[in-house]
């Protein structure tokens, strides 16, 4: 049996996912990530992440430097203004070019 594509299963997940790129942009998000921060869920890809959603950018910073980040809760903004907590898992993934 051959197994589902990964962009299937991140697709699928009910859980909100997204992947930042060094530079802060999002690479790539899920429609559960795309819903949580309440925007369409076409057109996130190369958004900032600070323009999505205002929150302290700590936990992605920390990734971003290396470590691996568990259960740090976030208020987040969404860009409607509404304020949501959200509950931040992040790690670094190092790529053929780093």
């Amino acid at each position: 049996m051959a197994e589902p594509p990964a962009e299937l299963i991140v697709a699928s997940l009910p859980e909100g996912l997204v992947v930042v790129g060094s530079d802060g942009r999002v690479a790539q998000a899920n429609a559960a990530m795309a819903q949580l921060w309440g925007v369409p869920a076409g057109g996130i890809a190369g958004t900032p992440l600070t323009d999505l959603a205002r929150a302290d950018a700590d936990p992605v910073q920390r990734a971003l430097a290396g470590e691996t980040v568990q259960g740090v809760l976030v208020e987040v903004e969404r860009p409607d203004g509404t304020r949501i907590w959200a509950e931040v898992n992040a790690a670094p993934l190092e790529g053929g070019s780093g």
